[in-house]
């Protein structure tokens, strides 16, 4: 069982390369002041995009959008959300867990199928 946090910094657009579980990923983080939140991009070695413009948001694998992305190379997970320039890499970290480790950490969320939770009543205003 594999857990590692990724060293994150809020020092702007940031590129660093790092091996996780055997497979090597570029990864990108930036921040959106119109949404605003960090984002973060993933490549793998051979460039190939693994995912583009991801909030860094928290409660989800942030992979879950593609559970053959999670099944080859686990799970990410925010320990908060990082809607603050100053939150990335201090309050709000990344962790990245192997598929065995997510399952034994998060039992309520299957890694490749963790559902998204929203209250849509909360997030609509109905008029009559």
């Amino acid at each position: 069982m594999t857990i590692r946090k990724i060293p994150f910094k809020n020092t702007g657009d940031r590129r660093f390369t790092v091996t996780l579980g055997g497979n090597e990923f570029t990864i990108r983080t930036y921040y959106n002041p119109v949404v605003p939140c960090w984002v973060m991009d993933i490549n793998d070695s051979n460039n190939i995009m693994i995912f583009k413009g991801q909030n860094l948001v928290a409660g989800i694998n942030l992979l879950e959008r593609s559970p053959r992305w999670t099944r080859l190379f686990g799970a990410f997970r925010m320990t908060e959300d990082a809607y603050t320039v100053e939150s990335l890499g201090t309050t709000a970290e990344l962790y990245w867990f192997d598929n065995e480790s997510y399952a034994e950490y998060f039992p309520e969320m299957d890694a490749e199928t963790a559902p998204l939770t929203y209250d849509f009543g909360s997030l609509f205003t109905v008029t009559s």
